[in-house]
């Protein structure tokens, strides 16, 4: 389930549903190439100036070192 609502990941969790947000799916994008990390950095700063709360600046922040 993708979703940025708190209350409603949490139910999804306890029913058991694979949860991701606005960020895991930029990172998913990166991860599967159909993004590059300049351009998901670039997506994010965009959404951030938009007014999008995000827990990271940089895709960097929630990627393993190896990644993409």
């Amino acid at each position: 389930m993708l979703s940025d609502d708190y209350d409603a990941r949490k139910k999804a969790r306890l029913l058991g549903v694979k949860v991701s947000g606005t960020i895991g799916l930029l990172v998913l994008g990166v991860k599967k190439g159909i993004l590059t990390l300049e351009e998901g950095n670039e997506l994010l700063e965009k959404m951030i100036e938009k007014g999008f709360y995000s827990p990271v600046k940089r895709l960097e922040e929630v990627m393993p070192a190896s990644s993409p």
